[in-house]
């Protein structure tokens, strides 16, 4: 955004702030759609309908791994 908008020095903080909410907002969707949908074999196709099915089968494969199982229970 730096290079698009001529800012205040001071709104850096302001912007790093923003950035760190829709961030975490991100990571909450993500928690949403794998306890709503991956762990109930459900598809999110009728409520979110910009998810296609290719990225829907990558994010359930991501998310279906022992990996991500064993991670996921680490941080309960």
């Amino acid at each position: 955004m730096k290079e698009t908008f001529e800012m205040p020095p001071e709104a850096e903080e302001l912007m790093k702030h923003h950035a760190m909410i829709k961030a975490g907002n991100c990571g909450k969707f993500k928690s949403k759609l794998v306890t709503k949908y991956v762990l109930p074999r459900k598809t999110p196709f009728s409520t979110y309908s910009q998810i296609t099915p290719t990225e829907w089968e990558e994010f359930v494969a991501m998310k279906s791994t022992k990996e991500f199982s064993d991670s996921s229970e680490a941080h309960r």
